[in-house]
């Protein structure tokens, strides 16, 4: 409950991105990040 990912290219060449969920995945449980959340490069308890 409650993991965030998010990633960030190191250049500016496109990225294909993919993630896979199991079980299935359901809008009603999910949450898109505003613009501006990545603000710290490594949230507190992250695994690098």
């Amino acid at each position: 409950p409650g993991y965030w990912q998010r990633a960030r290219p190191r250049d500016a060449e496109p990225a294909l991105v993919s993630c896979v969920v199991v079980p299935g995945f359901d809008f009603a449980d999910f949450t898109l990040g505003a613009s501006g959340d990545d603000a710290d490069p490594v949230p507190p308890g992250a695994q690098r």
